[in-house]
This record gives structure tokens, C-alpha cells and sequence, in this order.
């Protein structure tokens, strides 16, 4: 979104400032803007907001299922991502091995997704995969980055997208957004000050004994 920005932004002060001939290479930076914006950035894991399932995207570039996510969040998945397969396609869970205890996938650059679905899988994974993803609370040390129970219900959906240090991350909510149907919070200073007492009972203080 920045570069795609930055490029616009070039583009249209390059042609602004010059008069001479020179104000039509202000077309380089354009073109190079609208590339990138017809190359819209996908994310790498979806992750459902209770933790259920997740969908991650393989070497072939499509998404694969692991866990086990309403059909309705599977359905909106394929649609955001241009993908017509139904819910139901089993080709979803190829490459993704699964056992009692959870799924393994594995993303393009071969990192593994564990939906970890039992404590004793958490322990395990978390030694062995790159990101565990979990619809149970869980507190204890983990070697591998971490997506929980407690974590999801704070921020809700959480996709993840590729970076140079692993993952960056985008959620659907914040704990301290407003929304219109919220009952408004009292600032802290209402909430912290003290009742003020009454001219009635202050003057009843300062009244002596008559």
C-alpha cells in the first residue's frame, strides 16, 4: 500500500513541477504504481477468530485447510482470494496431514503451520513447527510464534502476511475500538475522581453548634 502510494505521489509532483519535457517521465513512476497496484497483496495464513481452523497458502498458491472453520468463514476465504472451490472440495486438505491431536501445514517457503488441537500438542509443536495456532488457552513458554485462544479473543480474525522477519500481522479488531452500538466508556478521570460533596452537607460542616 505504501510503495503503490509513494509512487502516485511522484508521479503527480513530477508533473506538476515541470513545464518542459522533462514532466512526461512522471509516467515511470505511474506505471510502476499501477503494477503493483494490479499485484493486490494476499495473505499467507488466515486464522478464524475462535482459533478453529485456519487456511494457509501452499506452494502452488492456493489455500489448504487445517482445523476445521465454519463453512461460512471457508466460503468468504475462497471468495476474498478468487478461489471457486466449494467448502467442500477436498483438495483443501491436500498436503495437510492431520492426527488426533492436530494438523501440520506447510506454507510455500516450506515453514509448518501447526493447528495444534490438544495441550500435549502445543508442547510438541511448539518445538517443532515455525507458527502454532490454537483454540485453547495457553500461557506456557513456546518456542515457535504463538496464536491462541486468549490472544484471538482479544483481536479477533487474525491474517498474517509475508515479511523479511516472518510474519507480520493484521486483526480485525481492538479491544480499545468504539463501535456504534458500544456503550460509551467514561473517561478514567470520571472514573477516578472522587465524589464531590454537596453545598448542602459542606455548609452543614462548616456550621458550628448553634
Amino acid at each position: 500500500m505504501a510503495g503503490r502510494l509513494i509512487c502516485f505521489v511522484l508521479a503527480l509532483l513530477w508533473l506538476t513541477l515541470w513545464t518542459t519535457a522533462w514532466r512526461w517521465l512522471a509516467a515511470l513512476p505511474l506505471v510502476f504504481g499501477v503494477a503493483i497496484a494490479g499485484k493486490p497483496e494476499r495473505p499467507e495464513i488466515l486464522i478464524e477468530r475462535d482459533g478453529s481452523g485456519l487456511a494457509v497458502r501452499g506452494a502452488d498458491g492456493r489455500l489448504a485447510i487445517a482445523g476445521r472453520p465454519s463453512r461460512f468463514v471457508l466460503q468468504q476465504w475462497l471468495a476474498a482470494d478468487g478461489d471457486g472451490r466449494s467448502p467442500d472440495d477436498p483438495t483443501l486438505r491436500a498436503g495437510v496431514a492431520c492426527d488426533a491431536l492436530g494438523c501440520v501445514a506447510r506454507t510455500g517457503d516450506q515453514r509448518a503451520v501447526s493447528h495444534a488441537r490438544d495441550r500435549l500438542a502445543i508442547i510438541e509443536d511448539c518445538l517443532r513447527a515455525d507458527l502454532v495456532v490454537t483454540a485453547i488457552p495457553w500461557s506456557g513458554a513456546c518456542k515457535a510464534r504463538l496464536i491462541e485462544r486468549m490472544g484471538l479473543a482479544r483481536d479477533g480474525a487474525t491474517s498474517l502476511y509475508r515479511s523479511r522477519s516472518g510474519w507480520s500481522s493484521r486483526i480485525s479488531e481492538h479491544s480499545d475500538s468504539e463501535r456504534p452500538w458500544s456503550r460509551r466508556r467514561p473517561p478514567p478521570a470520571a472514573q477516578s475522581a472522587p465524589a464531590a460533596a454537596s453545598p448542602a452537607s459542606g455548609a452543614d460542616d462548616d456550621a458550628g453548634p448553634l
